[in-house]
Protein backbone atom coordinates (compact mmCIF):
# COMPACT_ATOMS: atom_id res chain seq x y z
CA UNK A 1 0.00 0.00 0.00
CA UNK A 2 1.32 3.40 -0.98
CA UNK A 3 0.40 6.30 1.64
CA UNK A 4 2.72 9.37 0.02
CA UNK A 5 5.52 11.13 1.69
CA UNK A 6 3.72 11.90 4.79
CA UNK A 7 4.30 8.17 6.26
CA UNK A 8 8.09 8.78 6.46
CA UNK A 9 7.91 11.93 8.16
CA UNK A 10 6.01 9.95 11.02
CA UNK A 11 9.49 9.39 13.35
CA UNK A 12 10.43 12.94 12.51
CA UNK A 13 7.17 14.44 13.19
CA UNK A 14 6.63 12.49 16.83
CA UNK A 15 10.56 13.61 17.71
CA UNK A 16 9.22 17.11 17.23
CA UNK A 17 6.44 17.05 19.57
CA UNK A 18 7.82 14.40 21.82
CA UNK A 19 8.90 17.38 24.28
CA UNK A 20 5.32 19.08 24.62
CA UNK A 21 3.42 15.99 23.77
CA UNK A 22 0.67 16.34 26.24
CA UNK A 23 0.43 20.62 25.22
CA UNK A 24 -0.78 20.22 22.11
CA UNK A 25 -1.02 24.37 21.94
CA UNK A 26 2.71 24.08 21.38
CA UNK A 27 3.12 22.32 18.71
CA UNK A 28 0.14 22.02 16.21
CA UNK A 29 1.71 24.68 13.80
CA UNK A 30 5.03 23.18 14.02
CA UNK A 31 2.88 19.62 12.21
CA UNK A 32 0.58 21.43 10.45
CA UNK A 33 3.85 22.75 8.37
CA UNK A 34 4.86 18.85 8.44
CA UNK A 35 1.66 18.10 6.68
CA UNK A 36 -0.53 16.99 9.58
CA UNK A 37 -3.14 18.43 11.73
CA UNK A 38 -3.67 17.79 15.56
CA UNK A 39 -7.48 15.15 15.92
CA UNK A 40 -7.22 14.27 19.74
CA UNK A 41 -5.47 12.93 22.24
CA UNK A 42 -6.21 10.70 25.50
CA UNK A 43 -3.72 9.96 28.62
CA UNK A 44 -1.79 7.46 26.43
CA UNK A 45 -1.83 8.19 23.33
CA UNK A 46 -2.33 11.69 20.64
CA UNK A 47 -3.90 11.37 17.26
CA UNK A 48 -2.81 13.25 14.11
CA UNK A 49 -4.15 13.43 10.39
CA UNK A 50 -2.13 13.92 7.24
CA UNK A 51 -4.00 16.88 5.79
CA UNK A 52 -5.74 15.89 2.82
CA UNK A 53 -6.15 12.50 3.55
CA UNK A 54 -8.70 11.39 5.54
CA UNK A 55 -8.62 8.02 5.09
CA UNK A 56 -5.91 7.44 7.99
CA UNK A 57 -5.41 8.39 11.12
CA UNK A 58 -2.06 8.05 13.24
CA UNK A 59 -2.10 7.05 16.95
CA UNK A 60 1.14 8.64 18.30
CA UNK A 61 2.02 7.06 22.11
CA UNK A 62 2.83 9.79 24.71
CA UNK A 63 5.39 8.26 27.13
CA UNK A 64 8.17 6.12 26.94
CA UNK A 65 6.45 3.91 29.14
CA UNK A 66 3.95 0.78 28.74
CA UNK A 67 1.91 2.84 26.24
CA UNK A 68 3.52 1.10 23.15
CA UNK A 69 1.46 -1.80 24.30
CA UNK A 70 -1.47 -0.39 23.37
CA UNK A 71 -0.97 -0.02 19.48
CA UNK A 72 1.18 -3.35 19.79
CA UNK A 73 -1.88 -4.44 20.89
CA UNK A 74 -3.99 -3.18 18.20
CA UNK A 75 -1.40 -4.32 15.88
CA UNK A 76 -1.39 -8.14 17.01
CA UNK A 77 -5.12 -8.49 17.40
CA UNK A 78 -6.18 -7.11 14.79
CA UNK A 79 -4.81 -10.42 13.31
CA UNK A 80 -6.87 -12.91 16.06
CA UNK A 81 -9.85 -11.66 16.26
CA UNK A 82 -10.90 -10.13 12.89
CA UNK A 83 -12.59 -7.15 11.99
CA UNK A 84 -13.73 -5.82 15.40
CA UNK A 85 -10.89 -3.31 15.54
CA UNK A 86 -9.64 -0.25 12.58
CA UNK A 87 -7.30 -1.97 10.54
CA UNK A 88 -3.57 -1.05 11.18
CA UNK A 89 -1.94 -0.43 8.08
CA UNK A 90 1.96 -0.19 9.75
CA UNK A 91 3.54 1.29 12.42
CA UNK A 92 7.62 1.68 13.57
CA UNK A 93 9.69 3.80 15.47
CA UNK A 94 9.32 7.46 16.60
CA UNK A 95 10.55 9.22 19.65
CA UNK A 96 10.98 7.07 22.23
CA UNK A 97 12.19 3.61 20.11
CA UNK A 98 10.06 1.36 19.77
CA UNK A 99 8.19 -0.68 16.92
CA UNK A 100 4.67 0.53 17.87
CA UNK A 101 5.79 4.62 18.73
CA UNK A 102 2.71 5.35 16.18
CA UNK A 103 0.81 3.04 14.44
CA UNK A 104 -1.41 3.83 10.52
CA UNK A 105 -4.98 3.18 11.20
CA UNK A 106 -7.69 3.50 9.12
CA UNK A 107 -10.36 6.33 9.73
CA UNK A 108 -13.52 5.01 11.39
CA UNK A 109 -16.01 7.32 9.83
CA UNK A 110 -18.78 7.08 12.62
CA UNK A 111 -18.70 6.90 16.41
CA UNK A 112 -21.25 5.92 17.69
CA UNK A 113 -22.90 8.78 20.27
CA UNK A 114 -24.89 8.11 23.18
CA UNK A 115 -28.18 10.35 22.30
CA UNK A 116 -28.36 7.53 18.75
CA UNK A 117 -27.34 4.45 20.59
CA UNK A 118 -31.00 2.47 19.68
CA UNK A 119 -31.28 3.66 16.02
CA UNK A 120 -27.81 2.38 15.18
CA UNK A 121 -26.96 -0.70 17.77
CA UNK A 122 -30.68 -2.30 17.60
CA UNK A 123 -30.63 -3.18 14.24
CA UNK A 124 -27.60 -4.92 14.80
CA UNK A 125 -28.61 -6.97 17.19
CA UNK A 126 -32.02 -8.56 16.57
CA UNK A 127 -32.66 -10.25 19.38
CA UNK A 128 -32.11 -7.97 21.87
CA UNK A 129 -34.75 -5.82 19.82
CA UNK A 130 -36.99 -8.47 19.91
CA UNK A 131 -36.49 -8.97 23.53
CA UNK A 132 -37.84 -5.61 24.67
CA UNK A 133 -40.72 -5.61 22.30
CA UNK A 134 -41.55 -8.73 23.57
CA UNK A 135 -41.03 -8.24 27.20
CA UNK A 136 -43.41 -4.54 26.25
CA UNK A 137 -46.59 -6.62 24.70
CA UNK A 138 -46.41 -9.22 27.45
CA UNK A 139 -46.46 -6.54 30.29
CA UNK A 140 -43.41 -7.16 31.96
CA UNK A 141 -42.38 -4.03 31.40
CA UNK A 142 -44.20 -0.82 30.87
CA UNK A 143 -43.57 1.82 28.19
CA UNK A 144 -41.14 3.92 31.09
CA UNK A 145 -39.32 1.54 30.93
CA UNK A 146 -39.63 0.56 27.70
CA UNK A 147 -38.28 3.76 26.68
CA UNK A 148 -35.42 3.78 29.31
CA UNK A 149 -33.92 0.58 28.51
CA UNK A 150 -33.57 1.28 24.68
CA UNK A 151 -31.68 4.30 25.24
CA UNK A 152 -28.91 2.84 26.91
CA UNK A 153 -29.39 -0.23 23.80
CA UNK A 154 -25.28 0.32 24.33
CA UNK A 155 -25.44 -0.87 27.85
CA UNK A 156 -27.55 -3.52 27.15
CA UNK A 157 -24.82 -5.08 24.78
CA UNK A 158 -21.99 -4.65 27.05
CA UNK A 159 -24.41 -6.51 29.44
CA UNK A 160 -24.24 -8.85 27.16
CA UNK A 161 -20.55 -9.18 26.92
CA UNK A 162 -19.96 -9.65 30.67
CA UNK A 163 -22.63 -12.22 31.59
CA UNK A 164 -21.08 -14.45 28.60
CA UNK A 165 -17.70 -13.42 29.80
CA UNK A 166 -17.78 -13.39 33.69
CA UNK A 167 -21.52 -14.68 33.84
CA UNK A 168 -22.86 -11.53 34.87
CA UNK A 169 -26.38 -10.89 35.93
CA UNK A 170 -28.49 -8.97 33.12
CA UNK A 171 -29.36 -5.69 34.48
CA UNK A 172 -32.92 -5.68 33.23
CA UNK A 173 -34.03 -8.11 35.28
CA UNK A 174 -34.55 -5.26 37.73
CA UNK A 175 -36.70 -3.89 35.30
CA UNK A 176 -39.19 -6.52 35.30
CA UNK A 177 -42.66 -5.33 37.20
CA UNK A 178 -43.14 -9.42 38.14
CA UNK A 179 -39.69 -9.38 39.74
CA UNK A 180 -40.40 -13.52 40.24
CA UNK A 181 -41.33 -13.83 36.81
CA UNK A 182 -39.56 -16.44 35.42
CA UNK A 183 -41.12 -16.41 32.22
CA UNK A 184 -40.03 -12.89 31.74
CA UNK A 185 -36.32 -14.32 32.86
CA UNK A 186 -36.27 -16.71 30.67
CA UNK A 187 -37.43 -14.12 27.22
CA UNK A 188 -34.45 -12.11 28.76
CA UNK A 189 -31.54 -15.06 28.93
CA UNK A 190 -32.75 -16.28 25.75
CA UNK A 191 -31.80 -13.33 23.88
CA UNK A 192 -29.00 -12.77 25.68
CA UNK A 193 -27.69 -16.51 24.55
CA UNK A 194 -28.69 -15.88 21.02
CA UNK A 195 -26.90 -12.77 20.65
CA UNK A 196 -23.66 -14.57 22.06
CA UNK A 197 -24.40 -17.30 19.53
CA UNK A 198 -25.08 -15.01 16.56
CA UNK A 199 -22.71 -12.08 16.86
CA UNK A 200 -19.09 -12.34 15.85
CA UNK A 201 -18.57 -8.72 17.45
CA UNK A 202 -19.97 -10.29 20.74
CA UNK A 203 -17.75 -13.46 20.54
CA UNK A 204 -14.78 -11.43 19.74
CA UNK A 205 -15.74 -8.70 22.72
CA UNK A 206 -16.04 -11.63 25.26
CA UNK A 207 -11.98 -13.01 24.42
CA UNK A 208 -10.91 -9.38 25.19
CA UNK A 209 -12.81 -9.50 28.28
CA UNK A 210 -11.51 -13.22 29.62
CA UNK A 211 -7.93 -12.32 28.50
CA UNK A 212 -7.15 -9.23 27.70
CA UNK A 213 -8.31 -7.51 30.84
CA UNK A 214 -11.09 -5.34 29.53
CA UNK A 215 -13.67 -4.20 31.48
CA UNK A 216 -17.20 -4.56 29.58
CA UNK A 217 -18.49 -1.54 30.78
CA UNK A 218 -15.49 -0.04 27.94
CA UNK A 219 -17.14 -1.26 25.14
CA UNK A 220 -20.20 1.38 24.89
CA UNK A 221 -20.52 4.44 22.95
CA UNK A 222 -18.13 6.65 22.66
CA UNK A 223 -15.43 3.72 21.99
CA UNK A 224 -17.27 1.72 19.14
CA UNK A 225 -17.88 2.72 15.79
CA UNK A 226 -19.00 1.78 12.22
CA UNK A 227 -16.26 0.94 9.78
CA UNK A 228 -16.44 1.71 6.02
CA UNK A 229 -17.80 -1.87 5.33
CA UNK A 230 -20.59 -1.11 8.01
CA UNK A 231 -19.56 -3.66 10.91
CA UNK A 232 -19.00 -2.30 14.20
CA UNK A 233 -15.35 -1.91 15.65
CA UNK A 234 -13.66 -0.74 18.78
CA UNK A 235 -12.35 2.73 18.32
CA UNK A 236 -10.11 2.94 21.55
CA UNK A 237 -9.17 0.71 24.12
CA UNK A 238 -7.39 0.04 27.30
CA UNK A 239 -6.13 -3.45 27.62
CA UNK A 240 -4.87 -3.46 31.46
CA UNK A 241 -5.62 -3.71 34.57
CA UNK A 242 -7.83 -0.53 36.44
CA UNK A 243 -5.36 -1.13 39.21
CA UNK A 244 -1.91 -1.23 36.79
CA UNK A 245 -2.65 1.49 34.89
CA UNK A 246 -0.84 4.49 35.90
CA UNK A 247 -1.43 7.69 34.23
CA UNK A 248 2.09 9.80 32.72
CA UNK A 249 3.63 11.90 35.02
CA UNK A 250 5.63 15.17 34.55
CA UNK A 251 8.41 15.42 37.06
CA UNK A 252 8.72 19.31 38.20
CA UNK A 253 12.04 19.58 37.02
CA UNK A 254 11.74 18.16 33.70
CA UNK A 255 9.47 18.71 30.74
CA UNK A 256 9.18 15.77 29.53
CA UNK A 257 6.20 12.84 29.93
CA UNK A 258 7.33 9.66 31.29
CA UNK A 259 5.28 6.60 32.55
CA UNK A 260 5.91 5.55 36.47
CA UNK A 261 7.26 1.32 35.72
CA UNK A 262 4.33 -1.12 35.93
CA UNK A 263 5.33 -4.67 37.70
CA UNK A 264 5.36 -7.76 35.94
CA UNK A 265 1.67 -8.98 37.03
CA UNK A 266 0.37 -6.17 35.18
CA UNK A 267 2.19 -6.30 32.23
CA UNK A 268 -0.57 -6.66 29.48
CA UNK A 269 -1.13 -11.05 28.73
CA UNK A 270 0.69 -11.65 25.50
CA UNK A 271 -0.97 -13.31 22.36
CA UNK A 272 0.96 -17.05 23.12
CA UNK A 273 -2.01 -16.88 25.18
CA UNK A 274 -4.61 -16.40 22.57
CA UNK A 275 -5.87 -19.58 20.92
CA UNK A 276 -9.70 -18.82 20.31
CA UNK A 277 -10.43 -18.52 16.84
CA UNK A 278 -13.88 -16.56 15.92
Amino acid sequence: RHFGAWIDALPAVHKKIERFIMFPDHWKGDVRDMGFEFAGQGSYRTTLRPIGNPNYVIKLINDDGDSYAMNEDEVKLQGQLRGIFPKVFAHGKGAFGTKYDWIVVETVPHIILPDEVDEILSPRFPHLKNMLVDLLDKDYIDENDYRYIADKFDTIVSNVINYAANGARPWIFDKIIDKDSEIAKGIITKAFDDTIRDSPFIRSSVILVSNYNVEPQELTAGNIGIDKSGNLVIVDLSMFDDDCRRPPVIDPGETRVRSLPLEPRCMVARLATLNETI
